[in-house]
C-alpha cells in the first residue's frame, strides 16, 4: 500500500508570495500531477482525492490559489491580484517545486473549475509547461454555457459581484456563500469572461485567446453529470478554445450520494473513488518524453 501521508511543500512565486502545496506520493514510479483548485477552495479540501490518486499510482500535489488556505496573503483593498499573478507566478512556481520534489522533468496538470481555466491560460503562455491537462468539472464561465434562463441570472450576479468588489475593494464571498474572499481584480477577470466569453486578464499584454489555440497537449475534459455550476456545454466551450489539442471529452457519473445540483461540483473531491480511477487510468496511459 502507498504511503498516503500528505506533506507540505513550500512554494515561493516569482514575486515572493509563498504557500504550502500538499503532496502525496505513490509507491514507485508513475505519473506526477499538479492539481489547481476551484475558486475559494483550499488545497486541503482535495486530500481524499490526492490519497486516492496516489493509491492508483499517481504521485500528486495540490497547490494553493493565492489568497486561500496556506497562502501568506489575503485579498483586501490594499492587496489586489488577479488571474495574471496566478498564471504567471503561482502556477509555474508550483509546477517547478513539484517537479523538483518528485525528481521528474514533466508534470501533468489537473484543474477543478477555475483551476482548469487557469491551467489552460498557463499553457497558453507556455505550451510546454505541462505534459497533459485534465479538466474536472471545469469549463469556460461564458454565460452562454448555461441554459435559459439561468444564463441571465449568472450574468447579472457576476456583474453585481464585480460592482461589490470594486466598491469594497475586495469581494466578501466567504460572507455571501460563494467563491470565498477574493480580490477585486480577480473578480473583474472572472466577471468579464462570464460576460464576453473572452479570456483577457488585466496585466502585461498577452493574447490568451490566440495562445489557447497553440496549445497541443492531450486533454481529458471530464464533465460531471448533474453538475449545475459547470455544465457540459461550459466544458465544451473551453475545450473548443484548445483547438490544437487531442481532447478526450466525457460526461461522467461520479457516483455521488447527492447526484444533482451545485453539490456535485464540489463533492466529487470528498467522494473521489470514481473520478480518481478515471483520471488515474487516463494519466497512466500517457507517456512523457
Amino acid at each position: 500500500m502507498p504511503d498516503s501521508t500528505l506533506l507540505p511543500l513550500p512554494v515561493t512565486a516569482a514575486d515572493g508570495v509563498r504557500h504550502d502545496a500538499l503532496v502525496c506520493a505513490a509507491n514507485g514510479p508513475g505519473p506526477v500531477a499538479l492539481l489547481v483548485p476551484a475558486m475559494g477552495v483550499p488545497a486541503s479540501y482535495y486530500a481524499p482525492f490526492l490519497r486516492a490518486l496516489a493509491g492508483l499510482g499517481v504521485s500528486c500535489a495540490a497547490m494553493e490559489l493565492r489568497g486561500t488556505g496556506s497562502s501568506q496573503v489575503r485579498a483586501s483593498r490594499h492587496n489586489n491580484f488577479g488571474y495574471d499573478e496566478l498564471v504567471r507566478c503561482d502556477i509555474p512556481a508550483a509546477r517547478m517545486a513539484v517537479a523538483a520534489h518528485f525528481g521528474v522533468q514533466r508534470v501533468h496538470a489537473i484543474g477543478h473549475s477555475l483551476g482548469g481555466q487557469l491551467l489552460a491560460l498557463a499553457l497558453a503562455r507556455d505550451p510546454a509547461a505541462f505534459a497533459s491537462l485534465v479538466l474536472v468539472a471545469s469549463g469556460s464561465v461564458d454565460h452562454r454555457g448555461f441554459e435559459f434562463p439561468k444564463r441571465y441570472s449568472v450574468l447579472v450576479q457576476s456583474q453585481l459581484a464585480h460592482v461589490v468588489a470594486q466598491s469594497l475593494g475586495w469581494f466578501p464571498g466567504h460572507r455571501l456563500g460563494f467563491g470565498g474572499r477574493q480580490p477585486r481584480r480577480l473578480v473583474r477577470d472572472w466577471s468579464r469572461q462570464i460576460a464576453t466569453g473572452v479570456y483577457a486578464p488585466l496585466g502585461p499584454p498577452f493574447d490568451y485567446e490566440a495562445g489557447l489555440g497553440h496549445v497541443a497537449v492531450p486533454v481529458l475534459g471530464l464533465g460531471l453529470r448533474g453538475d449545475t455550476l459547470t455544465t457540459g456545454k461550459a466544458t465544451d466551450l473551453l475545450c473548443k478554445k484548445l483547438s490544437a489539442c487531442a481532447v478526450d471529452r466525457e460526461q461522467f457519473d461520479a457516483g455521488l450520494d447527492t447526484p444533482r445540483g451545485d453539490a456535485v461540483h464540489f463533492r466529487w473531491a470528498r467522494q473521489p473513488d470514481r473520478v480518481a480511477a478515471r483520471v488515474a487510468a487516463w494519466l497512466n496511459g500517457r507517456t512523457v518524453p
